[in-house]
């Protein structure tokens, strides 16, 4: 089985890698580290325990293995960030709706609530009319109709001070459903910070963690 990667034939850099022989799956990798002293770097401050080429062999199928590992672990953690997301942008989408509901309740009864006060108004406008006729001692068609609306805007009033209360209670209602959607909206925020945090710091370990491993086989030239 050939490797899964072709190396160039010049490939040349600071922190190089080259095949050792046929380069096949099974077979050891020599790594070439060299060093170089920074142009900041006084002459008289050049370190003398850093010798200047390093070659280490390493097992080419555990670091083959390693990398499929890694790239096997940020596949299935990506998979599942995609899914919470949709999860939770589908909750959001419920909030959203729940929340234009209670908006066109809210119109709604702001509409009927207007009704009542202009049916109220017309209430008022007769009743007073009704008492200057009586005051000047005149007796009109409607005097005997005049309990009855002023039944009539008593439940009026009523109904008004109880649509009132509700759209007091809706409003409540809205201002709690906005909070809940803004908390929800920084806890995704929140989840999405802490899972790219996480994927970060695992796989900064994984790479150590590789690293301890392989240099228990690493053997130094």
């Amino acid at each position: 089985m050939d490797f899964p990667f072709d190396m160039p034939s010049n490939y040349s850099s600071k922190y190089g890698m080259k095949p050792d022989g046929n380069f096949r799956l099974g077979s050891s990798i020599e790594l070439s580290f060299t060093t170089e002293q920074p142009e900041s770097l006084s002459m008289a401050a050049k370190p003398e325990s850093i010798e200047t080429n390093q070659r280490l062999i390493v097992d080419g199928n555990k670091l083959i293995s390693t990398i499929h590992n890694l790239l096997y672990e940020l596949e299935s953690r990506g998979e599942h960030t995609v899914e919470t997301i949709n999860s939770e942008r589908s909750q959001k989408n419920g909030l959203i709706e729940k929340l234009n509901l209670l908006r066109r309740k809210y119109e709604a009864l702001e509409k009927e609530n207007e009704s009542l006060r202009m049916i109220n108004r017309v209430l008022t406008e007769e009743e007073q009319s009704n008492r200057k006729n009586r005051v000047q001692g005149r007796e009109t068609p409607q005097g005997s109709a005049i309990s009855k609306l002023e039944r009539e805007k008593q439940q009026l009033l009523v109904e008004n001070s109880r649509l009132k209360q509700d759209i007091l209670k809706l409003q409540e209602d809205d201002d709690k459903s906005r909070d809940k959607a803004d908390q929800f909206l920084r806890s995704v925020k929140n989840n999405l910070d802490n899972e790219r945090d996480s994927n970060r710091a695992s796989t900064f370990n994984h790479t150590g963690t590789s690293s301890n491993i392989s240099g228990t086989t690493l053997t130094t030239l």
